[in-house]
């Protein structure tokens, strides 16, 4: 059988040999889907780290390509492809790469110190520890679902940092065009959910955002 061939319709994927659709709720299952497989992948990388088989830059540059990886990968699920993203938002997606590499250095050189102090982290820390670089990843998902759906810029986005549960959050944006502009909504996920995130579902149900 040939692999699918989809298309973008501008809400949905479309694979046009089978007639198959891949909507919003499948799209929320595969940004999931990839996260829990990208920190799968660096809980080994961690594993390696903590047992003396990586050194400090085999870490950094093992982690960096993971976080990389996410980060494209997630962006390009959730705004209907490569072909669809912009110079600016590629170098945006750079931006926030970078950003999670600061941290990055910083936590490398925390394990290093331990090592050196005679107290080395556990390797199920540096493990749990690399996997919110991975967690982070739905923050640009969410970004690319409501740059695909025309909305500017909403007030949060699920994995930015900004709530109790930090990178660590599985709700999603729910975006439906109204006459005026965009009704979102903050919809949680299939996990524990914060007492921020259960704020956001409560006072954002919908959040109206107009139109130009």
């Amino acid at each position: 059988m040939a692999d699918p061939t989809w298309f973008w319709d501008g809400k949905r994927y479309h694979d046009t040999s089978t007639g198959r659709y891949v909507g919003p709720k499948d799209l929320i299952r595969l940004r999931d889907e990839y996260i829990d497989l990208q920190q799968y992948r660096v809980s080994n990388i961690a594993e390696a780290y903590a047992d003396g088989g990586m050194s400090r830059d085999e870490f950094i540059a093992s982690m960096r390509e993971s976080i990389r990886s996410t980060y494209v990968n997630e962006y390009s699920l959730g705004r209907g492809g490569t072909a669809q993203v912009t110079r600016e938002e590629w170098l945006q997606v750079g931006r926030d790469c970078k950003a999670q590499y600061r941290y990055l250095n910083r936590f490398a050189d925390q394990v290093e110190a331990a090592r050196a102090s005679g107290k080395p982290m556990s390797a199920e820390y540096i493990a749990n520890r690399a996997k919110m670089y991975i967690d982070s990843g739905t923050k640009p998902y969410e970004m690319a679902r409501a740059k695909a759906a025309g909305v500017p810029s909403l007030p949060a986005y699920p994995g930015d940092g900004k709530t109790v549960c930090t990178v660590n959050c599985r709700c999603h944006w729910e975006i439906k065009d109204t006459e005026t502009g965009w009704d979102c909504t903050w919809v949680l996920g299939q996990a524990e959910h914060c007492t921020d995130c259960l704020t956001n579902a409560s006072k954002w149900a919908p959040l109206h955002i107009e139109g130009a």
